[in-house]
């Protein structure tokens, strides 16, 4: 599970991650706590999060839309997964908290 952040460290979601192998683009699935991504997104009309993903924290833009009638969540990342890897910070963040600052 994967949990994703305003830019503030507020956790507004969980989810599992489906990281592509090429191309940057995250779906979401299994949401915990969608109503968090949908007062993040329609309710405050705000995009930017930071997602836990298993190579370490990054920013990414959130976006939704239909897939028949379920609504689908996508998070489009700064650099493939693969690349994701090689940027992440060389300290861990601290247990508990939001994104590191």
């Amino acid at each position: 599970m994967a949990r994703i952040f305003d830019p503030d460290g507020e956790c507004i979601a969980e989810a599992t991650l489906e990281l592509p192998e090429n191309g940057t683009t995250a779906r979401l699935h299994r949401i915990k706590k969608g109503a968090g991504l949908l007062n993040f997104y329609f309710g405050q009309g705000k995009r930017w999060v930071v997602v836990d993903t298993p190579d370490g924290q990054v920013r990414g833009r959130l976006h939704t839309r239909w897939e028949g009638i379920r609504r689908a969540w996508e998070i489009t990342l700064p650099a493939a997964p693969r690349e994701l890897a090689g940027a992440k910070e060389s300290e861990p963040a601290e247990s508990g908290g939001g994104p590191s600052t």
